[in-house]
C-alpha cells in the first residue's frame, strides 16, 4: 500500500515537485499531498473516527472517516479507496469534492503542511470493521451534531478537520 518513503511533495497548484519520507515531510514542514475521506450513510450521518492514541500526531482526536498520504505512482481515488478498506473494511465509490491547504505545528515538533483533497462516498446498511492500529473509536453523527461539537469543543478534533468539514458541509448543502 502506501510506501512511507514515497509521499508526494507538491507546489500550491498540487503539481508534484519531489517525493520524500513521511517523517522528513513532517520534520521539515514540506507541503505534501494528502486526502480526507467523508463517508455518509443513508441518514446522511458522517462516519467519524477517533485516531489511535499512539499515532505520531493527533492521537486520541476525532476526525473524518479516513485520511492519508497517497504514494506518487498511484491514482488518488484508487489509493484512497484501498486505504478506506484498510482502516474500516468499507468499500465505497469516492468522488473529489474540494481541496484546501493547511499548516499546523504540533507539540512534538512535527508539522503538517498539506494540500488536502476532500473525498466523499456514501454507503447503505453496512457494518464497519475499524483497524485498531489506526482507530480507537468511531461514531455515526449528524452534520448538525458534529458542527455543534466542533464549535463548542474544537480541541477534540484534528487540525485538518475544521477546514475540511466546512467544505464537506457546503457540498452536502448543494448536492442534488
Amino acid at each position: 500500500m502506501n510506501n512511507t518513503n514515497d509521499i508526494v511533495i507538491v507546489n500550491y497548484d498540487d503539481e508534484q515537485i519531489g517525493k520524500t519520507s513521511k517523517q522528513e515531510a513532517h520534520e521539515k514542514g514540506l507541503l505534501h499531498r494528502a486526502f480526507s475521506i467523508y463517508i455518509v450513510n443513508e441518514k446522511n450521518e458522517i462516519l467519524l473516527q477517533k485516531r489511535n492514541i499512539n499515532k505520531y500526531h493527533s492521537g486520541g482526536l476525532w476526525t473524518n472517516t479516513c485520511c492519508s498520504h497517497p504514494a506518487s505512482d498511484c491514482n488518488l481515488l484508487e489509493f484512497a479507496s484501498e486505504r478506506l478498506q484498510e482502516e474500516f473494511g468499507i468499500k465505497s465509490d469516492l468522488e473529489e469534492i474540494g481541496q484546501f491547504v493547511y499548516r499546523n505545528q504540533f507539540d512534538n515538533n512535527l508539522t503538517e503542511y498539506e494540500y488536502d483533497h476532500i473525498l466523499f462516498g456514501q454507503v447503505k446498511n453496512i457494518s464497519v470493521f475499524p483497524n485498531p492500529e489506526e482507530i480507537d473509536d468511531f461514531s455515526w453523527c449528524s452534520i448538525d451534531a458534529v458542527e455543534n461539537l466542533l464549535l463548542k469543543e474544537p480541541e477534540v478534533f484534528t487540525a485538518w478537520f475544521l477546514p475540511s468539514f466546512f467544505i464537506f458541509k457546503k457540498f452536502m448543502n448543494y448536492r442534488p
